[in-house]
């Protein structure tokens, strides 16, 4: 009987231990599960607030093209219309008496035009310090120092009808100056009668008013 008893003891505590153990297997799965259940949670919430995010950053980046395109359109049409109204200034709206270079002609219909080159004639001290800068002879030669720096030409119209004042000749120089026919003069540059050499290689001051050549001056170089 004792025996008997022994060994149902040793089962039921063999099948307490396997109960034990299943119920603690349970207990460990249920733990875990709830630990991946939770970490999934976590890494859903993580995935939904990238998402939000790059969403966001979208919409802010299409904003800032929407609002920087236009801006950037208009500055640089400011930019074209500046320079259109520069030059539209230079061809009808500068008046004053001017140093420059004519570098070429054009006289179709009833209005001739030149293309002149600005420059600056300098004298005294700024022709001194201007040669210097520039490693040439220093005071330079009869005082006077002619400076050409910007390149960039200019046309205006002008009127058929002025007189230029000219000193050079096809013999040389007179200093006192004689007066010629824009007409002549415009045959004698373009080299179609008349024409000499100076004429083309010296210095002029032209006044301009309401953006038209009226006056030409020969500049007398000694």
């Amino acid at each position: 009987m004792g025996h008997t008893l022994d060994r149902r003891t040793v089962i039921m505590l063999i099948a307490a231990v396997i109960i034990g153990a299943l119920i603690s297997g349970l207990g460990v799965w249920a733990v875990m599960d709830g630990r991946l259940s939770d970490a999934e949670d976590r890494a859903a919430r993580a995935e939904e607030r990238v998402s939000a995010l790059e969403s966001e950053v979208e919409a802010l980046s299409a904003a800032l093209e929407s609002s920087e395109g236009p801006d950037a359109d208009a500055s640089e049409s400011a930019d074209a219309d500046e320079a259109a109204s520069e030059d539209t200034a230079d061809a009808t709206t500068e008046d004053g008496r001017f140093f420059c270079y004519v570098t070429s002609t054009r006289w179709e219909g009833s209005q001739p035009e030149l293309t002149v080159d600005y420059a600056q004639m300098l004298t005294g001290s700024a022709a001194a310090a201007a040669a210097a800068a520039a490693g040439d002879e220093s005071p330079p030669p009869n005082d006077y120092y002619i400076v050409n720096e910007n390149p960039r030409l200019r046309t205006f119209p002008a009127d058929a009808g002025l007189t230029v004042r000219m000193t050079s000749t096809a013999e040389g120089t007179r200093p006192e100056g004689y007066d010629m026919a824009f007409g002549q003069w415009y045959d004698a540059y373009s080299g179609m009668s008349g024409s000499f050499p100076a004429i083309r290689d010296v210095p002029y001051w032209i006044t301009l008013e309401e953006g038209t050549i009226v006056n030409i001056e020969e500049q007398y170089l000694p």
